[in-house]
């Protein structure tokens, strides 16, 4: 048969699990910043990649206003027409695999929140079962008022009383 928890030991153990949820939330906003960090970085690689692909869509331009210009150029300007369209369809490819890493780290991101605001609640929900001054001043009147009580009463009346045990809200 275990011997029940005292208040102070709840209490403590209460300190204790919120203090490890406390520190469970700020290392998962530690994460989150990171994870954000990362994505702001891959949105900057896009942008620089964006870019490049203009630059090769410009140049690609002034390609092909040559060689209408000069005809006899033509097969060398169509070859460097596909090449530049494969690096746009491998850029977009990327872009894509890109876009898709952002959805899942906004996902974790999602569940992480979640995950966060749980811990509050549930942080909330302890700290509303913690008694309140009001119980504690109430606790240590009624045992200043036994104490008084029991040192007027008879010896042997109170030998027939059964112990008063505390026992630990659930």
């Amino acid at each position: 048969m275990s011997q029940p928890m005292t208040y102070a030991q709840a209490l403590n153990e209460a300190k204790n699990v919120i203090m490890q949820q406390a520190a469970r939330i700020k290392s998962d906003a530690e994460r989150m910043r990171t994870q954000q960090q990362t994505i702001n970085e891959q949105g900057v690689r896009i942008v620089e990649r964006e870019n490049r692909i203009k630059d090769q869509t410009t140049a690609l331009v002034a390609q092909t206003d040559e060689i209408r210009t000069l005809g006899q150029k033509l097969d060398a300007a169509v070859a460097a027409h596909e090449q530049a369209g494969a690096l746009i369809q491998r850029q977009d490819q990327r872009m894509t695999s890109l876009q898709e890493n952002l959805a899942d780290l906004e996902r974790q991101i999602r569940e992480q929140s979640a995950q966060v605001e749980e811990l509050r609640r549930e942080r909330e929900e302890l700290l509303a079962k913690l008694p309140t001054q009001e119980d504690i001043d109430a606790l240590a009147a009624m045992t200043a008022l036994l104490a008084r009580r029991s040192a007027n009463a008879a010896p042997v009346a109170a030998d027939l009383r059964p112990p008063m045990r505390l026992a630990e809200a659930a």
